[in-house]
């Protein structure tokens, strides 16, 4: 495995700054790691293409010098779902065109991060494959992203249950992501323990809301996360 897919329970849920505090904290232990975000909605023009803002974040805190239409493959305006978009705008998304940019970075990388959009089950093409399929396609793990808010454990549990019963995918874990300064703080201290023993799915970490008073760059994104994922990525990637 050299390779991990990272969904969530949801949109807006920080899948984007929980991929990126992965690939920091990999940087840090001297993996060489490349990013993608395959479909993308919400996109906005800069120049004359569409550009994804998830896609622009990673280049910029990394320092990205790869082909955009290799990060980013597909990318639609309305912020809806991909899927949705691609049938509105009769554009055909191809998964087998993801896979193939995804062995490209392959040859430059001996570790890619991968972030879905939206939801494990949000639709991504006109013929309504989801990220669990794209998932499953480049036969990678996954990584779930959760609230720490009331509701979280409904939500999280049937993200599981639908990936590791339904589509056979490998789990990895759970990290819990505040999206805002303000926690419910029975959900923090409880529902993370109560999901590891309802489901048997380890918790790599439980990250707090981070307000940034400076630039956002890779070294607070190392700094913040380290010791806050408990994860050794090493055992999964052979290196």
């Amino acid at each position: 495995m050299n390779g991990i897919f990272i969904t969530g329970t949801d949109t807006e849920i920080g899948k984007t700054f929980v991929t990126a505090g992965i690939g920091a904290l990999l940087k840090k232990r001297g993996f060489n790691v490349g990013f993608m975000k395959p479909i993308a909605s919400g996109a906005s023009v800069k120049g004359n293409r569409l550009v994804s803002e998830d896609a622009q974040f990673f280049i910029k805190i990394f320092k990205l010098k790869d082909d955009y239409n290799v990060i980013n493959p597909f990318c639609f305006k309305p912020p809806i779902s991909p899927g949705i978009a691609a049938r509105d705008g009769k554009v055909a998304v191809n998964l087998d065109k993801v896979k193939e940019k995804y062995f490209e970075l392959k040859k430059k990388y001996n570790f890619i991060l991968v972030e879905g959009a939206g939801g494990l089950l949000s639709p991504l093409t006109e013929n309504l494959e989801t990220n669990a399929d794209l998932a499953k396609k480049l036969d990678l793990p996954i990584i779930i992203v959760s609230r720490l808010t009331l509701g979280t454990i409904n939500h999280t549990l049937l993200t599981v249950e639908y990936a590791r019963k339904v589509k056979n995918l490998q789990i990895l874990g759970i990290i819990f992501n505040s999206t805002n300064i303000s926690t419910n703080d029975s959900a923090d201290k409880t529902n993370p323990d109560i999901i590891k023993e309802m489901s048997g799915i380890e918790i790599l970490g439980k990250i707090p809301f981070l307000k940034v008073t400076g630039t956002l760059n890779m070294k607070v994104l190392q700094d913040f996360f380290d010791k806050k994922i408990e994860i050794n990525i090493s055992n999964y990637s052979g290196v």
